[in-house]
């Protein structure tokens, strides 16, 4: 009797630990959680999701150079950091069935776009450089980037999407 009672009192507080997120990169991390319950949420989150896209671009080699495009872009959270994100098709330099990503950091509403050369599923490497930032607001998303192509132009524009 004696040993069902220490067995029994033993999976009592073995049985209760805490669940919760336990990933200190989550907006809702929880230190007193002992086992991961699948719950965290991250402030990448509410960008996640694919966006119809209109932007308007300036520059280059002529000085009026200008013109304006719609397309779509996906958003999803990047492998390497939970508020990290990656954003495919950005600026619409694809063409069909050639990609090209680039990686964003996540601050509240805003995310930053350092300067980088867009990753693509192309065989030859892309020789375009961009940065930019941007915002969310609801189901809206706004940014502004500029960008050097492979012949050195410069490049600025200015869009919005909506989920």
């Amino acid at each position: 009797m004696r040993w069902l009672l220490i067995i029994s009192i033993l999976l009592l507080f073995l049985g209760c630990r805490k669940k919760g997120c336990t990933d200190s990169y989550a907006i809702n991390y929880n230190e007193k959680a002992k086992k991961e319950d699948g719950s965290c949420s991250y402030e990448s989150d509410k960008f996640l999701g694919t966006y119809s896209v209109s932007d308007s671009v300036a520059g280059g080699m002529l000085p009026f150079d200008y013109y304006h495009k719609q397309y779509d872009f996906e958003i999803f959270r990047d492998v390497s950091a939970p508020n990290k994100i990656t954003i495919r098709n950005f600026a619409n330099f694809s063409v069909p069935y050639i990609y090209q990503d680039v990686s964003a950091f996540v601050d509240g509403n805003t995310f930053t776009l350092p300067n980088q050369a867009p990753i693509s599923n192309e065989l030859t490497p892309t020789e375009k450089t961009i940065s930019g930032s941007g915002s969310i607001s609801g189901d809206s998303i706004f940014f502004d980037y500029s960008f050097k192509n492979e012949f050195d132009e410069s490049f600025g524009g200015r869009g919005l999407g909506k989920k």
